[in-house]
């Protein structure tokens, strides 16, 4: 095995789903591939040496940020695109670096209905009550109309790089009325800390392009979510002294709260 990849493989088959208002299509057993971990960029491994065009033969649909940690990475269609910290949303060129990514090259298993979702964590409910188990990891892809969005971004960050936490206490928000867009991103089971974001990690690109970034919360209604359940897992490691040199020794848990549900000031 090379010491530049780290294959990590949960086998499993899924019974047809029926439960829980969703309609199973399809038995997916894509490869949810993933650029260094989560601990990495939480302690300040922003140098990419990952390439977005390599990125997306890889997957069609993912989230993740750029070099030096400059902005956030929404993944749809095959297309990469960039939330910047300044509000703007920029589509980006392949030869650009990533430090920290997960694609999947989507394929929908079953759908979530939403009649009522008036925030994120009721949204955390109701797919944790339709999903067949936890122990999965599983893709998300949503396209409609949103009475609210938050989102956030974080600036390019200059060495010597500061930590993770730091950086997200001076993220810029940005909200976003009776937006049409794209809502998509992972759940990650509980055994994945340390490596990716346990539970669900979301980014949003309104139809536009004008408007994204990390989804801090949201409310909408008559939502069709589609799910793609994955059970392999693929886990790409930097090769370069700054992963080398990082403490990966604990995992990092409260500060990946800060991190992930800091919601900033009211709207």
């Amino acid at each position: 095995m090379s010491r530049r990849n780290l294959f990590i493989f949960f086998l499993a088959c899924l019974s047809p789903l029926t439960a829980g208002g969703c309609a199973h299509t399809s038995q997916g057993n894509n490869t949810l591939f993933q650029v260094s971990t989560i601990d990495a960029l939480l302690e300040g491994a922003y140098d990419g040496e990952y390439e977005v065009g390599a990125l997306t033969r890889n997957g069609d649909v993912g989230i993740g940020t750029f070099n030096a940690l400059e902005g956030e990475m929404i993944v749809l269609d095959g297309e990469v695109y960039q939330a910047r910290a300044d509000g703007q949303v920029l589509r980006m060129p392949r030869g650009v670096h990533t430090p920290f990514a997960t694609v999947v090259p989507f394929e929908q298993d079953f759908i979530l209905t939403l009649q009522d979702c008036p925030d994120f964590a009721a949204f955390e409910r109701l797919a944790d009550a339709a999903l067949p188990s936890p122990n999965y990891f599983y893709a998300f892809r949503a396209s409609g109309t949103f009475a609210h969005v938050r989102v956030r971004s974080v600036p390019r960050q200059e060495k010597p790089y500061p930590r993770l936490p730091d950086v997200v206490a001076t993220q810029s928000l940005f909200d976003r009325e009776k937006v049409k867009g794209t809502l998509l991103g992972f759940r990650c089971p509980a055994y994945s800390a340390g490596l990716n974001v346990p539970g669900y990690h979301l980014h949003f690109l309104s139809d536009d392009k004008t408007f994204g970034g990390h989804v801090l919360d949201f409310q909408t209604a008559n939502l069709e979510v589609e799910i793609d359940r994955v059970s392999d897992f693929r886990v790409w490691l930097p090769d370069d002294v700054a992963f080398g040199a990082t403490d990966l020794s604990e995992h990092k848990a409260d500060d990946l709260r800060r991190v992930e549900k800091q919601p900033g000031p009211g709207r």
